[in-house]
């Protein structure tokens, strides 16, 4: 198998991490490797992964190939990666692919001339190789512990994989710091997702970063009695795992912070205001009254036919207010699947 890796230093982290960055990638190169997988890679800058992956490869005996995509420009600056550097790599047998244009159409090339791509750490270049590879159907594997855009976009797909059953039940290191046996893991992995390829549309349903990317940008706001704090969790929960960006005091508010101030942003930045309806939030007084007020201040300057505000009964009740009474409701003590179902339908409308 071919295997893409990219990821960069170009994310925010302490010297600890970037030492670790730098010994996770030199780990990866050596079991890619070891497993008798060529490289493909794209650059020997010190700020690279390339580097450490290709001076990985190089630790292991016996003659290993590694594939350089570059982009045309850099032969104009006679600036070929590890061309001059060949003599330094004994073990590394190195074949050169020049593509047109700049690194972003260069991306593309990498990509296809690869089976599966590794990400790890990085910024603006590894976030879109990490968002084309699934639409050019090679599948991706983010390592998120080192943050960056690996993380950003492992947060988003984790619970996919994991559908796919790419990952056996022991398999956590992703949720830890990374350790030594994680570089051989994650090659497993990324053989697992190459034999799968959740992006091919033949074999599996695709996964859409770029739909996860959507629902990431919409935020939900969760209005309720505290107690009724139980259900109001477990909604929080659902909708992060379905890739949505609520927000629940309970969960959000950090210490310190002036939480009168914080809970009114949190209602105007957000894109639905879910009203959790009990006989709890119905008859007391006090903060859910004081966000529903302003829930409804909002609702009233926007278009007629646009949602906002999403009234979830989570037990038999009657509200009296007329603008709620006015407004279709979510019986959520119905049925909790079905009236989460109907809560995601409204969400669909915005994707």
């Amino acid at each position: 198998m071919k295997i893409l890796v990219v990821g960069s230093l170009h994310f925010n982290g302490s010297d600890e991490i970037r030492e670790n960055f730098i010994e996770a990638s030199y780990q990866i190169g050596a079991e890619l490797v070891k497993s008798d997988h060529a490289i493909v890679i794209g650059s020997d800058s010190p700020n690279i992964a390339d580097l450490y992956i290709v001076n990985g490869a190089n630790s292991v005996r016996g003659k290993h190939e590694v594939i350089v995509c570059y982009p045309a420009q850099k032969k104009k600056k006679n600036k070929i990666p590890f061309k001059n550097k060949e003599h330094d790599y004994e073990n590394i047998t190195f074949s050169y692919k020049e593509t047109k244009g700049t690194w972003s159409t260069g991306r593309i090339h990498q990509i296809l001339s690869s089976d599966g791509v590794i990400i790890i750490g990085g910024s603006k270049g590894t976030y879109k190789t990490g968002n084309l590879a699934p639409n050019l159907e090679r599948p991706v594997l983010p390592i998120p512990c080192f943050g960056g855009s690996s993380a950003e976009i492992w947060n988003r797909i984790e619970s996919e994989y994991r559908k796919l059953e790419i990952f056996s039940s022991d398999e956590k290191f992703y949720l830890n710091d990374w350790i030594t046996t994680d570089a051989e893991l994650s090659v497993k992995i990324m053989e697992r997702l190459i034999l799968k390829n959740p992006y091919k549309a033949e074999s599996y349903p695709l996964v859409d970063i770029q739909n996860k990317s959507k629902k990431s940008k919409i935020k939900v706001f969760i209005s309720y009695a505290k107690e009724d704090i139980k259900i109001a969790k477990q909604i929080y929960n659902d909708l992060k795992k379905e890739g949505f960006d609520p927000w629940l005091d309970d969960e959000n508010l950090l210490p310190g912070q002036k939480w009168k101030e914080a809970i009114k942003k949190a209602i105007n930045d957000c894109s639905y205001f879910i009203a959790l309806l009990s006989s709890n939030s119905l008859t007391k007084k006090g903060h859910v009254h004081k966000e529903m007020k302003e829930a409804f201040e909002i609702a009233d300057n926007l278009p007629h036919s646009d949602v906002f505000i999403i009234p979830v009964r989570t037990e038999d009740c009657e509200p009296e207010h007329d603008k709620l009474q006015a407004l279709h409701w979510v019986n959520l003590f119905l049925s909790y699947d079905h009236g989460f179902k109907q809560i995601l339908r409204v969400f669909e409308k915005t994707i």
